[in-house]
């Protein structure tokens, strides 16, 4: 098995403030569902031999329909300094000013993480939104738009991640996921090989 030492803080978390207005029962649902899914995940590593040994990889970015529950999920393998530039990201969005314009960052464009052209995903802040939205602008091009309290919560999310010593990954969904795609940031788990376009 792999080492998912962040999973229970983080999804319990998620089921509790899921409960936070709601009966005991969709808690005890949600710490169900996550249970599952982290199994689920672990299965797929299995069947595409990742093993409990950490890996070291480029960070990469890459689109995989079909990969989680029959979803399509877009696949970031990470390393330590690529999910702490993630969480610096998300916290500057969190607290830009209202009448700041332009506020954002993009990933798959090799600075840091690359995609060799299969993917870009960019971030882009709105202070009128309510909670998160992924648009796909094109077969590789990716919108998230994001409220401040969307990105400070994606932000906590990766930050059991950064001081992991095991292999791990954390789910980042928006809030239109399904039918868009949710982000999985992988740490220690795979290769970028795995996941790059065979050249012919």
């Amino acid at each position: 098995m792999l080492g998912y030492a962040t999973f229970g803080a983080l999804y319990g978390t998620k089921a509790a403030l899921s409960g936070a207005d709601r009966c005991g029962t969709v808690v005890e649902f949600h710490a169900f569902v996550n249970t599952f899914r982290a199994f689920k995940f672990n299965w797929q590593n299995a069947c595409v031999g990742v093993s409990a040994t950490m890996k070291v990889s480029t960070p990469f970015l890459a689109y995989l329909p079909a990969f989680s529950f029959g979803d399509d999920a877009l696949v970031l393998i990470a390393d330590r300094s690529t999910i702490e530039w993630l969480m610096f990201n998300f916290g500057e969005l969190a607290s830009t000013a209202v009448d700041s314009n332009n506020a954002g960052f993009v990933i798959g464009n090799g600075k840091p993480v690359e995609s060799d052209d299969q993917c870009l995903l960019s971030f882009e802040l709105n202070h009128r939104a309510n909670g998160s939205e992924l648009v796909r602008e094109s077969e590789t091009r990716f919108r998230w738009i994001l409220s401040p309290s969307s990105a400070n919560h994606y932000r906590d999310l990766l930050s059991g991640m950064s001081e992991s010593e095991h292999a791990c990954h954390q789910y980042l969904d928006p809030d239109n996921s399904p039918p868009a795609p949710g982000l999985i940031v992988t740490f220690g788990e795979y290769e970028a090989d795995a996941f790059r376009r065979r050249k012919v």
